[in-house]
């Protein structure tokens, strides 16, 4: 019998202020839905046969290549790019719907549901960004009501791909992760608490600590790209952080 985690961001959520002007970020992969959406897609389109010698050797060797650090996000992704040039996107948005039923719709995780649905209640602005592609995403995301989805994207011209990625993919090195109020147990969940200077809402503070971080009582403090801030009452600095760490990464990239 499986034995039911403590929920203690729900719990947050659910203690919460209601209103729109707080809003909930998540993840696709690893957070709305177990493991990886892409594995999903290239097993489906190996078992439809649907991938030529050419494209499954490429493809491999483009995996093979990001794992050990030779390409970055934007070269895995534009090796399979090159394979959908001149494909309808309207059959790619067939093949996500049939990917959702087949394979990821089982893979949501009960618990985040929950959260979703919480903030929602509560009126808050849901949201999802993602390495991922719309086709993986937007079944899910109608699942759970949510339609502001910021993600990577392939070029389309006409309706059909052209064998190209349009840049910045929603991916990099020093993305920015934002926590206010409650929300910091996420990090803590995460186990990425651990040795960074945050602050949160004053009654998760001793979980903050107790996770190994350094907390501050401050109205946003910044370590590493993980921006925290104590309540709503802080929205304006933690903006204004959130844009200010965005802005120096996109700077960072463009120097490299």
């Amino acid at each position: 019998m499986r034995v039911p985690r403590p929920q203690p961001h729900l719990e947050g959520v659910l203690a919460s202020e209601p209103g729109s002007h707080i809003a909930a970020l998540f993840d696709f992969d690893g957070t709305i839905i177990a493991g990886y959406s892409a594995t999903a897609m290239l097993r489906e389109k190996l078992q439809r046969r649907e991938m030529s010698v050419e494209e499954i050797a490429e493809t491999a060797n483009v995996i093979a290549q990001h794992s050990l650090g030779a390409i970055g996000f934007s070269g895995l992704m534009s090796g399979a790019a090159k394979f959908m040039k001149g494909v309808e996107e309207e059959s790619f948005v067939q093949f996500g719907e049939e990917l959702y039923k087949k394979h990821i719709a089982r893979k949501i995780y009960p618990e985040t549901r929950a959260i979703i649905e919480a903030h929602q209640a509560k009126g808050h602005r849901v949201a999802i960004i993602s390495s991922a592609t719309i086709y993986q995403i937007e079944p899910t995301a109608r699942d759970l009501g949510i339609s502001d989805i910021k993600c990577s994207a392939y070029e389309i011209e006409d309706g059909v791909f052209t064998g190209d990625i349009i840049r910045p993919l929603c991916f990099g090195e020093g993305k920015v992760i934002a926590a206010i109020c409650h929300a910091p147990w996420v990090l803590v969940e995460a186990g990425i608490a651990k040795g960074r200077e945050m602050t949160s809402y004053g009654s998760i503070r001793t979980d903050v600590i107790n996770a190994g971080a350094k907390w501050a009582d401050a109205e946003v403090v910044t370590d590493k790209g993980i921006v925290t801030s104590r309540s709503p009452d802080d929205l304006e600095a933690f903006v204004s952080k959130i844009v200010e760490e965005i802005e120096e990464g996109r700077h960072q990239r463009k120097a490299a």
